[in-house]
Parts: C-alpha cells; structure tokens; sequence
C-alpha cells in the first residue's frame, strides 16, 4: 500500500504521562497541556520506545516573570539523561519557555542521542539563557 504524509503522522495515542513524568498504558503518549508537556522535565528517563505526539498549540507563560512559578522550565525534557524518544510537534507551537540557569546541560530537551528523533515542532515567545559558555539552546547535544 502506499503512504502518505497523513498516514505517517496519524498515531493512536495508547499512554498518558503522569505528573512525575511516568508513563500510564502505552508507548504514544499524547501531549496537550502545559502540564503534561513540564512532566516530561521530570521523568529522569531517556524515553526510548516511546513517541511523544503534541495534540495542540501550548503555552506555558505569557511573560517571563511568569516562569518564575508552576510553569518553570528548569532542566529540559530527560532531566538528567539524554532523550532517545520521539517527539512529534505535528506543526504545533510552544510558547512561553522562560529559563535562566547556570547548568550546562539544560534546554528544551536536555540532550539527545542516536536514538532521538525531534519533529514537526515550532518554539516561539520563548527565552533560553545559559551563563556557561557555548549552552544557550533548544537542545543539548
């Protein structure tokens, strides 16, 4: 049969991310609010075998200041390891990461490996600095 880009962006989501950044059910785990979208920072886990599919547009702050609060972006998604899942934006925005840190190791997705594959994903509105040299970015590799 033949594919098109519709069928290779279709997925069945069959988890849920829990707000520690464990996973419920299966291995694609829809993404549709800030909050399931700050629980990937926390999971402390690489993800590998699993696909994250954003389901819309998210905001996580509308103004610096208010990343000082419950939306803080404090490590990127994988906390303390490298991401090896899938991150699927399917052409949504994220807007309103605000991070101001010294750690090396820090962005929107901590770090990535041979196994990570990132998406279809817009990031606007957003703020990203890093004191250490070399370090203010999206991602870290």
């Amino acid at each position: 049969a033949e594919t098109t880009i519709e069928d290779v962006n279709s997925y069945t989501i069959t988890g849920t991310i829990n707000s520690d950044g464990t996973i419920t059910g299966g291995n694609v785990v829809g993404i549709s609010t800030s909050e399931d979208l700050i629980a990937l920072q926390y999971g402390n886990q690489s993800y590998e075998g699993y696909t994250f599919v954003l389901t819309n547009d998210i905001t996580l702050n509308t103004s610096p200041e208010d990343g000082m609060g419950d939306n803080l972006w404090r490590y990127g998604i994988g906390c303390d390891t490298t991401f090896a899942g899938t991150f699927d934006g399917q052409g949504h925005t994220i807007s309103g990461i605000y991070m101001n840190t010294d750690n090396a190791m820090t962005g929107f997705i901590r770090g990535t490996d041979s196994m990570s594959l990132v998406k279809d994903v817009k990031i606007v509105d957003s703020y990203i600095k890093n004191s250490m040299p070399n370090s203010n970015k999206l991602y870290d590799l």
